[in-house]
């Protein structure tokens, strides 16, 4: 599971959590320039999370470049949905302060969608 989060702590405590589900986790990524390096650094994964605001850069482009390659992904943000573009009408987002188990349970989920 890759995650990209600029947050350190809760990167750490994400990245405990899908641990802990026995998950092999890539990452985290503070960045876009980083996110898209893990993407095309060749290690497989099937899943990601995704803060919206990275250091003040918008993490849309790992987004799409996931989507092309068939990854499952979330955005975890304190954004509410409207300010996702219309392309990610189907992704599923938890707002921060979110419940991890939560997320973690969706994610990992076939049809992953935030209740």
């Amino acid at each position: 599971m890759l995650v990209v989060e600029d947050d350190w702590l809760l990167a750490s405590e994400i990245v405990r959590l899908l641990e802990s589900a026995n998950c092999r986790v890539i990452g985290p990524a503070p960045t876009v320039a980083l996110a898209i390096a893990h993407i095309e650094g060749g290690q497989p994964f099937d899943a990601a999370l995704l803060d919206i605001n990275l250091q003040g850069e918008l993490s849309y482009e790992v987004a799409d470049v996931l989507l092309a390659r068939g990854v499952r992904l979330a955005f975890v943000t304190g954004y509410p949905k409207t300010v996702l573009p219309r392309r990610f009408d189907g992704i599923p987002l938890y707002e921060k302060p979110f419940e991890p188990h939560r997320v973690l349970s969706g994610l990992l989920a076939d049809d992953a969608e935030p209740a």
